[in-house]
């Protein structure tokens, strides 16, 4: 299990991640994005990659490059390029 964090001192609340998550591990309550549930993250690292103030946290998984794997995905974040 990837667990994701978010670090509200860092965080804009763009919600741009509740925006590309695709498995809604990440949603949008009262304004600010929060992690509903790390086990519905399969690690794509779409947020990690959108996120502008590199407020997203992932542990017990080794990042070397951001990347993204779901073309659905891909062209989503492409708008903020």
């Amino acid at each position: 299990m990837v667990e994701v964090i978010i670090d509200y001192d860092r965080c804009v609340r763009c919600l741009e991640c509740v925006d590309v998550c695709p498995t809604d591990a990440i949603i949008a309550e009262n304004g600010k994005p929060i992690v509903k549930d790390s086990n519905l993250c399969i690690a794509c690292l779409s947020c990690s990659y959108v996120c502008r103030a590199d407020a997203i946290i992932h542990r017990d998984i080794h990042i070397e490059k951001r990347f993204v794997v779901n073309v659905k995905i891909e062209e989503k974040i492409k708008k903020f390029f």
